[in-house]
């Protein structure tokens, strides 16, 4: 008896908070040169801070489809997490910025988020939750 209660502690105490799968449609590529970088974020401290996602996808672009998909599987179901994607047509590993009118020059998208104002997009506002698994589609916006 003994020996089943503590198998089913053991087998409570053990559940897998890393169940949730996520599962990004990124559509509308239009350029067919450069790399599509998606990065994804469990804290606003590393919130579109070069190098601090928690995990970085990168997706050299082609003629062949207007359309990717990625999978991420075992992500902790109770963190927060959010989405940015940056299309780099010209390779220089950065997001360039115009002028007038003021914003990117590049493609770019954002979970929970559609055009840019002015400013960067906070991590309030591109933040979601994942509660098992959770598909997520990020339509990248050109200037």
């Amino acid at each position: 008896m003994r020996a089943l209660i503590t198998f089913l502690l053991l087998s409570l105490g053990s559940s897998n908070a890393y169940a949730g799968t996520l599962t990004i449609n990124i559509t509308n590529i239009e350029k067919t040169d450069g790399t599509i970088k998606l990065g994804l974020c469990d804290t606003g401290d590393a919130w579109l801070e070069k190098g601090k996602a928690l995990k970085s996808f990168r997706k050299t672009t082609d003629t062949s489809t207007d359309k990717i998909s990625i999978v991420i599987k075992d992500l902790d179901e109770s963190a927060f997490y959010g989405l940015a994607l940056h299309h780099d047509t010209n390779g220089n590993d950065k997001m360039d910025l115009k002028i007038f009118p003021p914003g990117p020059a590049e493609g770019y998208s954002f979970s929970n988020i559609g055009k840019l104002g002015f400013t960067r997009p906070a991590w309030e506002d591109c933040k979601y939750s994942l509660k098992g698994d959770k598909v997520i589609n990020l339509s990248i916006i050109y200037p």
